[in-house]
């Protein structure tokens, strides 16, 4: 996780918090939106989306503070990854397994000119 976020950003992101309305505004539906998916998909068992968001971001700050204010870790995109997926209900063996699979590649980006 570390390599992905440079410190200046990543403090950026911790002293703005993660309830800043416009943080919230921009990211919260989306996040709704995945959640209700692995709902309805019987993936996860969330008996509220709101709140389940609401840990997510608070869950996510946290451990990019922890990013930025310690020595490097190298798993700790797969261990924060894992936490997630077992608080939403799935099981520790799958959320292992799917935590530690490789991301896909990002589609390039073009500079907007």
């Amino acid at each position: 996780m570390r390599h992905a976020i440079s410190p200046l950003w990543g403090w950026f992101v911790v002293r703005l918090g993660v309830a800043h309305p416009k943080l919230i505004d921009i990211l919260g539906p989306r996040a709704a939106r995945d959640l209700r998916k692995g709902v309805d998909s019987g993936s996860f068992t969330i008996p509220d989306v709101e709140i389940a968001k609401a840990c997510v971001f608070g869950a996510l700050l946290s451990t990019l503070h922890h990013v930025v204010s310690v020595p490097a870790q190298d798993r700790t995109a797969e261990v924060f990854a894992q936490a997630m997926l077992c608080m939403v209900g799935v099981a520790p063996d799958e959320a292992r397994d799917v935590a530690s699979r490789p991301l896909p590649s990002l589609p390039e980006v073009s500079a907007v000119q």
